[in-house]
């Protein structure tokens, strides 16, 4: 997602524990505006996935038994939403 969308700064972790950080630029890393993350978290809890995304810089934490249909459904509402970003030029509130 780094290289895919241009208000994704950094994606770090191990395993499922990973951190995402969502920034208005990747260059100067200034995070994203609180109305924009704001917009993410609404998006992606409308359509099923509950995020810390609310911050410019959020965990995804998942239990220890989900299983594979579950990230593979998750991981796509989150492509989903960040398209919609990407296409409204959110990231740049």
């Amino acid at each position: 997602m780094v290289d895919r969308y241009p208000f994704i700064g950094e994606v770090r972790g191990a395993g499922l524990f990973i951190g995402v950080e969502q920034v208005r630029d990747k260059n100067t890393r200034e995070p994203m505006s609180r109305k924009a993350c704001a917009r993410i978290f609404t998006e992606c809890l409308n359509r099923g996935l509950l995020t810390m995304a609310y911050a410019p810089s959020f965990r995804i934490q998942p239990a220890m038994t989900i299983d594979g249909g579950t990230i593979d459904n998750s991981v796509e509402i989150l492509r989903e939403v960040y398209d919609l970003v990407e296409k409204e030029g959110l990231w740049k509130l």
